[in-house]
């Protein structure tokens, strides 16, 4: 049976993790520099740079205090982008051009679906009268509040949302509906 942890214990660990905290935040960034300069695919150096920073913190026994953390980081993570080449050129994944071009011709298909979508929106909205846009300006710009447009129309928060429902239930069919117009054209 294992000894449970002391007070002392936890007081060692706690100062570790400041003192790891403290190196690791300074040179983040950097460290991800390093990474991503020998794996140029952002999703590859980001899933490296995380194990990377797992592994700094098991090993951080083994940092010199008074030397560069940085130099210690790249050499570790150096060794997590070599296994991480490694284990990705035994994990081949090769799909046939047939897939590929259909994969291609969906991605452009929902583009302009997407395009389509966004101008009878832009189209609808502009005939909805100003005090439904100003509305949906205060729902959706990251800028303004709720609250703060309820205070300065007088109305209450609850019949705003009541209004909004209803105009999200409006642009939709509205959008639907010029969709449906235009291929029909």
């Amino acid at each position: 049976m294992t000894p449970s942890p002391s007070a002392a214990d936890f007081d060692r660990r706690s100062e570790d993790y400041e003192r790891f905290l403290d190196l690791f935040t300074t040179d983040r960034e950097r460290i991800y520099g390093f990474i991503f300069s020998m794996l140029p695919n952002h999703a590859d150096a980001e899933d490296v740079f995380q194990r990377c920073s797992i592994v700094l913190w098991r090993k951080l026994d083994q940092f010199t205090e008074g030397t560069s953390f940085y130099a210690w980081a790249c050499s570790i993570a150096q060794f997590e982008v070599l296994n991480f080449r490694r284990s990705a050129s035994r994990d081949r994944h090769y799909f046939s051009q047939e897939l590929m071009e259909q994969l291609a011709l969906e991605r452009v298909e929902q583009r302009r679906s997407s395009g389509s979508r966004i101008e009878a929106l832009q189209t609808c909205i502009s005939r909805l009268g100003q005090l439904d846009r100003d509305l949906l300006g205060a729902l959706y710009d990251q800028d303004r509040r709720l609250d703060d447009y309820a205070s300065s129309t007088g109305k209450a928060i609850q019949t705003l949302y009541n209004r909004a429902g209803m105009l999200r239930r409006k642009l939709a069919a509205c959008v639907n509906q010029r969709i449906e117009l235009q291929g029909a054209e």
